[in-house]
């Protein structure tokens, strides 16, 4: 393991979302502005688009400490690629409703009663969805009622939704109309430039004791980011493939053609970014 060889901490740039190695770019710190925005209020959801990889599960464990903190109740869904059917079903329950035996019409009557409820002991809902885009059409319709819960100008429970960047396109369509106006915030996080790329990378080895050893060469940091287009789960791969290289053969320098050989030896693009509980 490269970590032994070139005495870091723990691995820099494991394969799993990790809150303690987020890294604030400006766009990853605008969205977390907007998630923080959307926590204060009561008028819309907040969503968040980008690239599988873009690190969007990081910032749902980044946000979930604050839902933690404020004492603020979540109600998290991670979408399968399969769907998530019985949507309405599935929030009802999480929160305590019954919902065997019950209509869809008569779970929305009953959740909205029991979130005024909660509202008025001073509790507020979030339901928080990541990769919104696996929900079919029919899921997309019973968020965008579960969204528009209202009690006068405010909703019960709105939503912090995660998707791909193709989801962008879905929202404009006539039928995701009132899903846009159950919306305060739609923000995409695009990939880093070059100049993020290496402080980035910079960055999680510094987390991990990092004292100038390994040392990526300027034309390996440029490699990486061409090769990675930006994406940090694509950077984490393919550094921890090119130190994985690098300490086997007793180097302490990355080039350019270090990172071209781990490329080569990477396996294909994983279907589905890796997640966990938060």
């Amino acid at each position: 393991m490269y970590t032994a060889f070139y005495r870091l901490s723990e691995d820099p740039f494991g394969p799993d979302p990790d809150p303690r190695f987020f890294f604030e770019s400006p766009g990853h710190k605008r969205a977390l502005a907007y998630l923080r925005f959307g926590l204060t209020q009561d008028q819309g959801s907040v969503i968040i688009t980008g690239a599988r990889g873009i690190g969007k599960t990081t910032l749902i464990r980044r946000i979930a400490k604050q839902l933690e903190a404020e004492n603020l109740v979540a109600v998290h869904f991670l979408v399968p690629p399969g769907g998530l059917p019985g949507l309405t079903a599935a929030v009802a329950e999480q929160l305590g409703i019954a919902a065997a035996g019950r209509s869809e019409a008569q779970l929305l009557s009953a959740l909205k009663s029991h979130l005024a409820t909660l509202r008025q002991n001073g509790k507020r809902v979030y339901v928080v969805l990541d990769e919104v885009q696996h929900l079919s059409a029919e899921a997309l319709d019973e968020l965008q009622r579960v969204l528009g819960l209202r009690t006068g100008s405010r909703r019960l429970m709105p939503g912090l939704l995660f998707a791909d960047a193709e989801f962008r396109d879905t929202l404009r369509t006539p039928e995701r109309q009132d899903l846009r106006h159950c919306t305060s915030v739609a923000y995409q996080v695009n990939p880093f430039n070059l100049e993020e790329t290496i402080a980035y990378i910079e960055h999680r080895l510094r987390l991990v004791d990092w004292r100038d050893d390994p040392v990526f060469l300027p034309l390996a940091h440029m490699e990486v980011y061409f090769l990675s287009m930006g994406i940090p789960g694509r950077i984490n791969r393919l550094c921890a493939q090119a130190l994985t290289y690098a300490a086997r053969e007793g180097l302490h320098e990355v080039k350019a053609e270090t990172v071209d050989t781990a490329a080569a030896q990477l396996p294909p693009e994983p279907q589905s970014e890796a997640h966990g509980p938060w």
